[in-house]
């Protein structure tokens, strides 16, 4: 069974059970967005991307070789 990754999401799509897929301040935003919108509260729509687009990014990219490189010595 092939799954077809999801790229975006609008915010009115977004609750809690999706901070693993878009992180922690794009659920907050979607959270928002779905409890205010509907009591008239003018809310600025949007979306978040996803975990998959940004695997997909660095896949195409090249990218996550050389982000373990620059990132090896970092002191967080």
């Amino acid at each position: 069974m092939n799954i077809t990754p999801v790229y975006t999401l609008d915010f009115d799509q977004v609750n809690l059970k999706d901070i693993a897929r878009v992180g922690g301040k794009n659920t907050s935003l979607g959270q928002l967005f779905n409890a205010l919108r509907p009591n008239g509260i003018g809310v600025v729509d949007g979306f978040a991307t996803t975990s998959d687009a940004y695997r997909r990014l660095l896949t195409e990219g090249h990218l996550e070789n050389r982000l373990r490189e620059i990132l090896t010595d970092a002191d967080f």
